[in-house]
């Protein structure tokens, strides 16, 4: 028997006969045509075989001592390391009973003997050819999962980074409401500053005695201001932090009110009349508190936007609103297994053709370079990152309701 080059070689085949003379021929034929072959004698002999060095195809004599072929078979077919190994019944037995005994077991084919070495030879041929197939199907199907993978941590790497990104540009266009929330503590210290040197000034000329109590009220109104600086200057800091995808146990309360340190100045500034309607017992939801101040920011921005144009239209005369003032109202309350927050503004709402679209990346009804169309795409994520659903009601020149609902985090 000449063994075969290996660039000829086609595949490992075990053969598996209790009659010599049929493994003798059937192992030199397959030599000769490449295949490297294990010729084995018995049912036991093939088990042991198989789990020593596993083939890429299994021809299996039916009638053998001990073990038959069927219960070989059906052991190949139990363990999760041979299932997919095919195996080709070689058998006398040509009964149609028989074959579908063998095809239960597991069997790919059945060849009656006797046989033709050219059919066993074209059988072999395509059983392996269907199994390399099936491998590459395998590793290729594989490939594409770990390409998806690798995309989606790719997507889900770029979505936190243009959050982060819009977070920032919510912080450059809240600057300047920022600056009027840290103004008032900062014009108080500078007048206390200024008062407890005039004091100094006139202990020292001897025009006025140490007042304790005087003193103490000092010290409290400079600790109560620097209290109050240091809280709007972390609520920034931890607002412009990159948020991971963890969840918490969330007060969305608290979520509307991180905003309004952030921006109740500047709509005090813009004159706008802000209702807020918090319920207090508010069961928790699960979510990121920062990423809803983002949600929340991003809808009184548009809120805002919507109330200025209005302003502007009143003042060209392009529409009649008599006694209109601008007005903001955010509520908050328990609808069945929902924690609900409203935000309603009476500015020029937004055009019917629009209202479908309006949370689609990029799309903006404001004019160029007045916004990247981001804001509601990215708000509209974030809420359904957290189970959420935002809704959007709207009339021209009535005003806008956005309303976000969230499932209630149970205790578990």
């Amino acid at each position: 028997m000449t063994e075969p080059q290996p660039d000829t070689f086609k595949g490992n085949i075990l053969v598996v006969d209790d009659t010599p003379a049929n493994l003798r021929f059937l192992s030199q034929m397959l030599s000769e045509q490449g295949y490297k072959v294990r010729p084995t004698r018995s049912g036991q002999l093939a088990l042991d075989a198989v789990r020593a060095a596993a083939p890429d195809l299994v021809l299996l004599d039916v009638k053998m001592p001990e073990l038959d072929g069927y219960e070989v078979c059906a052991r190949l077919k139990s363990d999760p390391h041979t299932r997919d190994i095919p195996v080709i019944f070689i058998s006398a037995m040509d009964e149609v009973e028989d074959k579908i005994k063998a095809f239960d077991a597991g069997g790919v084919d059945y060849v009656t003997k006797p046989f033709h070495f050219e059919e066993v030879l074209a059988r072999v041929e395509t059983h392996l050819t269907l199994q390399r197939l099936q491998n590459q199907l395998v590793e290729h199907s594989q490939h594409l999962e770990r390409l998806v993978e690798k995309k989606v941590l790719e997507l889900e790497q770029e979505r936190a980074k243009s959050i982060h990104a819009a977070k920032l540009a919510s912080l450059g266009e809240m600057a300047t409401g920022v600056a009027h929330e840290l103004n008032q503590p900062l014009t108080a210290m500078l007048f206390d500053a200024d008062y407890l040197k005039m004091l100094a000034d006139r202990m020292r000329e001897g025009t006025a005695a140490p007042d304790a109590d005087e003193l103490e009220q000092l010290g409290g109104n400079f600790a109560a201001d620097i209290a109050r600086c240091r809280r709007i200057i972390d609520h920034l800091r931890a607002f412009g932090r990159l948020s991971g995808d963890q969840r918490t146990p969330v007060n969305l309360n608290d979520a509307v009110e991180g905003c309004f340190i952030l921006v109740g100045a500047r709509l005090r500034e813009h004159g706008v009349d802000v209702d807020l309607s918090l319920s207090p017992d508010l069961p928790p939801i699960l979510g990121d508190v920062h990423k809803l101040e983002q949600v929340l920011l991003n809808l009184i921005s548009n809120a805002e936007y919507a109330l200025e144009t209005t302003a502007r239209l009143l003042n060209d005369g392009s529409v009649q609103r008599p006694g209109w003032q601008k007005a903001l109202a955010i509520s908050t309350f328990v609808e069945a297994e929902s924690v609900v927050a409203t935000v309603h503004d009476n500015g020029c709402g937004i055009p019917a053709n629009a209202r479908e679209r309006i949370f689609e990346p990029f799309f903006t009804t404001k004019p160029v370079g007045e916004g990247t169309g981001l804001g509601l795409s990215i708000s509209y994520g974030i809420v359904n990152e957290f189970d959420g659903q935002i809704d959007l009601e709207s009339a021209e020149h009535q005003g806008t309701t956005f309303t976000l609902r969230f499932p209630v985090a149970h205790s578990r």
